[in-house]
């Protein structure tokens, strides 16, 4: 008896099972992967758009070219064009669609040349920036970008990106029996879907208020396709421009742009954006928040929470400007005294940390610089260092460039931990082995400006005066900050590398 009850309950369990199962791959099938069907249903729009004009361009004609491919597809590009021209045929978007899609190396000039000889209205040109095929297993994906320009004046006129996904259902065991998987849509069906996407912007080029909200808010919470975010919140900023212009007192648009402007660091700008909702008195409940930890809060209280976190930040920032300064004019100790006072204001604050770790690497303590590094990682930010001492590196998310800067330090760590080593050998006259040290710590360091003064000093002491004149010199070369460690030389210990090699050669 016991054995049928258990019998009876598996076949309901399992048949309860297959239902919701079907249910729910039937929904995910239609709304998470984009059933084209489903999509010409409703307003489904690119993800990105980052430039349309209100134009009816249903009675002109449009010419479409071969897109580039991703390294990993070379025929993805001829496929995404292709499958597009169908679409804008399918759905009437233009008078007429004449696809031009053999020639992969045409110029620009030579698409515009080509259409104007075959009266084209507008040229269509785009970009598959990635394509990842899936299977029973795994997802796939595909991010498309499209341009259409003006035929005659090759003007600009629309500019957006699309992003379609399939997912891989797996075999289910329901007791009884398997229900069999089902393998990713593939890339041709997710540029189909991408495709429906851009003739529905085509067709709908107004964008209202939400659509700006929308748009912005993707771009503000999305994950980084770049290490340079600012990118994408500038963007962000541009939408939610938009959506202000709309309607200049909507509070939670005010409250995201106050929080796109912390990203960038323009925290005076944020909490003009934050006073501003709270001149609005809003009185509702936040469903998309940055933070997903906080879904469902009231927007005055996070607009309270902003505004005190912004301020405090924007007060801290002031002393970390003043430390940038001094670390500009080589005033290291009075940089750090004002990152150390930076930290009691804001203990968590990653640009005091960050250029503290820049501090020590000038003054040639990588270890503590290392020390400071790690800090930063370790706050898992996605603030902007616009000032990271490296030119290059403006407009990079901090956590990304101490990463860099971490690597950097351990490496010049290592190589100075063995010259200190070199030097201890030295005093067992195993002179030989200490040179071929310093000469390897040059080599994997050369631009460790410890090695090459310790070797100077090294030769000196050997009283092989020409290259000790050699190293020296070129320790000075580097016009280093670092300070000479008193392991190295204790007699000259805590002065700047290059005074000291210069009162070395003088002696």
């Amino acid at each position: 008896m016991k054995l049928l009850k258990f019998s009876f309950s598996a076949v309901v369990l399992s048949m309860l099972l297959l239902s919701f199962s079907g249910c729910k791959n039937a929904f995910e099938n239609k709304v998470l992967q984009g059933d084209p069907f489903y999509l010409q249903s409703r307003e489904v729009l690119p993800e990105y758009i980052y430039k349309t004009e209100s134009l009816n361009i249903s009675n002109f004609k449009a010419m479409v070219f071969r897109f580039q491919d991703p390294a990993n597809a070379p025929n993805a590009g001829y496929a995404g064009a292709s499958i597009l021209y169908k679409r804008l045929l399918t759905n009437k978007v233009f008078l007429e669609v004449i696809p031009a899609l053999d020639d992969v190396y045409m110029s620009f000039e030579d698409k515009k040349q080509l259409a104007v000889e075959r009266g084209i209205d507008y040229i269509i040109t785009g970009k598959v920036f990635y394509y990842l095929e899936g299977s029973g297993l795994s997802g796939s994906r595909v991010d498309q970008e499209i341009m259409m320009f003006d035929a005659t004046s090759g003007d600009l006129l629309w500019h957006a990106g699309a992003v379609a996904t399939g997912k891989a259902y797996h075999d289910m065991d329901l007791v009884i029996f398997t229900k069999k998987g089902k393998a990713a849509l593939t890339p041709n069906t997710l540029m189909s879907i991408n495709a429906e996407k851009f003739c529905k912007m085509f067709k709908n080029p107004s964008r209202g208020e939400e659509q700006y909200l929308n748009t912005g808010y993707r771009y503000l919470t999305s994950p980084f396709t770049t290490q340079i975010p600012i990118v994408k919140y500038n963007f962000a900023k541009d939408n939610f421009k938009k959506a202000l212009e709309i309607n200049p007192r909507n509070a939670l648009v005010h409250y995201y742009m106050g929080i796109a402007h912390e990203k960038t660091g323009d925290y005076k700008e944020a909490i003009d954006y934050y006073n501003k909702v709270l001149a609005l008195e809003p009185d509702m409940v936040v469903m998309r928040p940055v933070d997903p930890l906080k879904k469902g809060y009231q927007l005055k209280k996070l607009n309270e929470e902003a505004i005190f976190r912004a301020t405090t930040i924007f007060e801290t920032m002031k002393i970390v400007d003043q430390a940038f300064l001094e670390i500009k004019a080589r005033e290291y100790s009075k940089a750090e005294a004002n990152l150390r006072n930076a930290l009691k204001v804001d203990p968590d604050n990653p640009y005091a940390f960050y250029y503290l770790g820049i501090v020590y690497e000038r003054r040639g303590d990588y270890a503590a610089g290392a020390l400071m590094f790690r800090k930063v990682i370790s706050l898992k930010t996605d603030v902007i260092i616009h000032n990271p001492g490296n030119p290059r590196d403006a407009g990079y998310k901090a956590e990304y460039i101490a990463k860099r800067k971490l690597k950097r330090m351990i490496v010049l760590e290592r190589s100075t931990e063995n010259i200190r080593k070199a030097l201890i050998i030295v005093d067992r006259g195993e002179y030989k082995k200490a040179e071929a040290m310093l000469l390897n710590a040059i080599k994997k360091t050369p631009d460790n400006p410890h090695a090459y003064y310790a070797l100077g000093n090294f030769y000196r002491m050997r009283k092989n005066y020409g290259l000790a004149k050699e190293m020296l010199q070129k320790a000075m070369l580097l016009e280093s900050e670092a300070l000479v460690l008193y392991a190295i030389d204790s007699d000259l210990a805590g002065m700047r590398i290059t005074e000291a090699a210069r009162q070395r050669l003088n002696e």
